[in-house]
C-alpha cells in the first residue's frame, strides 16, 4: 500500500520549487537586473535601487550613511537610501538607453552594456551574482567619502564605454 508523503517531504518539495521559481525572474539574468535597476532609477525608487545593489556596494553605502549621521552630531539619522537619492542624478537614466541582450558573463561577474538608439555603448554596469540573483556594483566614484569627492561634472558616474 502506498503511503502519502510526509509533511517534511512536502515542505522540502515546496522549498525547492520556490527556489526554482525565484531564480526564473528578471534577476536571474544580469540584463534583467539591469532593466529593473534602470526602471527604479527612472521612478526615483531609492528602496528598489538599494535592493538591486551588490552587497559590497550596500556595505559601503551603509558606512557612508554612518559617517554622514556622525557629521550631523547624530541629530539626523542618514540612511543608505538617502545617499542613493542624492546620487541618482549621477546614474544613467532609463531613456533612451537599451540593455544589451547578450551580456559578458564571467562566472559570478558580468558586464552589461547600455546602448543608445544607434547601438553605441553609453554605459557599462558591472554586476555580481549574490543571493542567487544578479546585483549592480555601484561605480566607485559614487562611494567615496565627501572629502574625496571631485567637483560635480556633467559626466555620468557609471563606467564609460571602452
Amino acid at each position: 500500500m502506498h503511503r502519502p508523503p510526509s509533511l517534511a517531504t512536502l515542505a522540502l518539495c515546496i522549498a525547492a520549487l520556490l527556489v526554482l521559481v525565484s531564480c526564473t525572474g528578471e534577476e536571474a539574468r544580469p540584463e534583467g537586473t539591469a532593466r529593473l535597476f534602470l526602471r527604479a532609477i527612472a521612478a526615483a525608487d531609492a528602496e528598489e535601487v538599494y535592493r538591486l545593489v551588490a552587497p559590497a556596494s550596500r556595505q559601503r553605502l551603509e558606512a557612508l550613511a554612518r559617517l554622514a549621521t556622525d557629521q550631523t552630531g547624530g541629530r539626523k539619522k542618514i540612511k543608505p537610501q538617502d545617499l542613493l537619492i542624492a546620487g541618482m542624478n549621477q546614474l544613467p537614466s532609463a531613456k533612451p538607453l537599451v540593455v544589451e541582450q547578450q551580456p559578458k558573463i564571467m562566472g559570478d561577474s558580468a558586464a552589461v552594456r547600455l546602448l543608445d538608439q544607434k547601438g553605441k555603448v553609453r554605459f557599462v554596469f558591472e554586476m555580481v551574482r549574490a543571493e542567487r540573483r544578479w546585483r549592480v556594483l555601484l561605480p566607485p566614484k559614487l562611494l567615496r567619502t565627501p572629502e574625496a569627492v571631485d567637483p560635480p561634472t556633467s559626466q555620468p558616474a557609471s563606467r564609460p564605454a571602452p
